[in-house]
């Protein structure tokens, strides 16, 4: 008995509600055991299986594959440079927002008009990394994006 596997590409152009929309759909088209490999910057890649998982898609199905520049850290965790927009995640007013900012650097949540700082807490369901008040006083050493 031979196993055939077929491999379907799909490309988004932009990552929009109306492209989270057609990875949505073509979930809920797809079949038991069907694979899912998400190829793009870290925001986009995380916000596609973020959707996927939404969409009824297991954990066990889902790739991603971000390409953006990396930045290697002591841990052995690799996290992408700051040079890229991310997702960020406000801990005090819930709303997440779009930001060029790395892990470690101050922004201000454009919602609740807070200083945070962008922690490595990242979030696969909410596709954004936690960002925490950070008291101005503390931020004379850290870098700052707008």
């Amino acid at each position: 008995m031979s196993s055939q596997s077929v491999v379907d590409r799909v490309h988004v152009d932009n990552l929009d509600s109306e492209g989270l929309a057609r990875i949505g759909l073509d979930i809920l088209a797809a079949s038991v055991g069907t694979c899912f490999v998400f190829v793009g910057s870290e925001r986009e890649v995380y916000a596609a299986r973020s959707e996927a998982i939404a969409s009824g898609a297991i954990s066990e199905e889902v790739v991603v594959a971000p390409i953006d520049g990396e930045a290697g850290s002591d841990d052995a965790v690799a996290w992408s440079d700051g040079a890229e927009p991310r997702n960020l995640f406000c801990a005090h007013c819930h709303q997440t927002f779009t930001a060029v900012a790395g892990v470690g650097d101050a922004v201000t949540c454009p919602s609740c008009g807070l200083s945070l700082s962008v922690h490595y807490n990242f979030s696969r369901r909410r596709a954004a990394y936690l960002a925490k008040y950070v008291s101005k006083d503390s931020l004379v050493n850290r870098g700052s994006r707008p």
